[in-house]
């Protein structure tokens, strides 16, 4: 199975423009099973702006996305808020070419985020050639949801996030800690740029049982695809 990891840079609140980036790496990863893009990908990480930019799961801009999935034979993941009666979710939206899409949304939120959103209830997986949990950003230092997680078949743990400098290097020793507990891959696709009052320092990574595959440039948007048979990886830097 081939994973790509959407090492991105959003535009606050842009949502068309987001949408159209998002459309060119889809087209540029076609041959990988799977693309994933960081957390908010679709509105860029904004708490403040969440609950007036959120999405229904079935508002048709997202059809694009079905729409490519079902053409390139891939699962596509995106990120957004997520409208709810209260608070706005962080949803992990994915499209799969032969059934029905599948949301996660976001359990674990960090304390800066209570104001701004509501937490979701469960864990979801892709069933595919390889078993995959999805994670949201902070969810990666909360020790309960790996463990959680894991109480179902899980091959890879694949997380989104929207992550600073110092947030990615703790990630980072997290992620390597639950690859080699589990004995699983690992894997982290951060944004770049600019991001509510932070930077997001890219190096998106990989880890498989503890070992660290790779790690990506921290200012570059770039596409790193991983084969989870053979352990190559390859990176392309996105064009302008």
């Amino acid at each position: 199975m081939k994973i790509t990891l959407a090492q991105t840079e959003s535009k606050k609140g842009n949502i068309d423009t987001n949408i159209e980036h998002h459309i060119r790496c889809i087209e540029y990863s076609e041959g990988s099973d799977l693309i994933i893009f960081p957390e908010l990908s679709i509105t860029n990480y904004e708490p403040e702006l969440a609950k007036e930019l959120a999405f229904e799961i079935n508002d048709t801009r997202l059809n694009v996305f079905q729409n490519l999935a079902t053409k390139q034979h891939q699962i596509i993941g995106i990120s957004l808020p997520i409208k709810t009666k209260s608070k706005p979710r962080i949803g992990l939206l994915f499209f799969h070419p032969t059934k029905p899409k599948q949301l996660y949304e976001k359990q674990y939120l960090h304390a800066d985020e209570v104001p701004f959103f509501d937490p979701g209830t469960q864990q979801v997986y892709l069933n595919e050639a390889f078993n995959i949990a999805p994670a949201i950003c902070y969810e990666v230092s909360v020790a309960v949801h790996a463990t959680a997680a894991f109480q179902h078949p899980t091959d890879i743990y694949l997380a989104s996030v929207a992550k600073t400098e110092t947030g990615v290097k703790n990630a980072h020793a997290q992620l390597q800690a639950i690859s080699e507990q589990h004995s699983c891959i690992a894997m982290m696709v951060n944004a770049v740029g600019p991001a509510d009052n932070f930077i997001n320092a890219g190096q998106s990574g990989i880890w498989n049982k503890g070992s660290k595959i790779i790690d990506a440039n921290q200012y570059f948007e770039q596409l790193i695809t991983f084969d989870t048979i053979s352990l190559n990886t390859t990176v392309m830097n996105i064009p302008s």
